[in-house]
């Protein structure tokens, strides 16, 4: 191609932010759990409410969390087709290993702190 037919029919990138969406969705859900964790185990115990109704909310919270991020990580093509990302990109590739790194690493921090709910002692006193 000449340089006037590649501004004819220029490459069809995604957008950042679907991008952005695509490489952060692990890290995102994440964060979305340690704070559900923590803001529900702290007004939960600051309440009186018993360690488990603690414990079996983080469980919960856990499921609900890590079970949308497996998804994703199985199907991850797929979602990425749903956020616009076209299996012609150049790169796609890349962007596939580092989006399935982040979200392994991601599920292995929800698990590890879901697990933390079911071995320590929720509520205890002096914490």
């Amino acid at each position: 191609m000449t340089g006037f037919d590649d501004l004819r029919h220029p490459d069809k990138s995604p957008s950042v932010i679907a991008m952005f969406i695509y490489l952060m969705i692990g890290p995102g859900l994440w964060g979305l759990h340690l704070t559900l964790v923590y803001s529900a185990h702290t007004l939960i115990c600051a309440l009186g409410g018993s360690s488990d109704l603690s414990a079996t909310f983080v469980l919960i919270a856990t499921f609900l969390v890590a079970g949308p991020l497996l998804a994703i990580i199985i199907m991850q093509r797929r979602f990425g087709r749903l956020l616009g990302l076209d299996d012609r990109l150049s790169g796609r590739t890349i962007y596939d290993a580092i989006s399935r790194f982040t979200s392994v690493l991601s599920l292995a921090g929800i698990l590890w702190a879901g697990a933390a709910a079911a071995i320590v002692t929720s509520c205890a006193q002096g914490r």
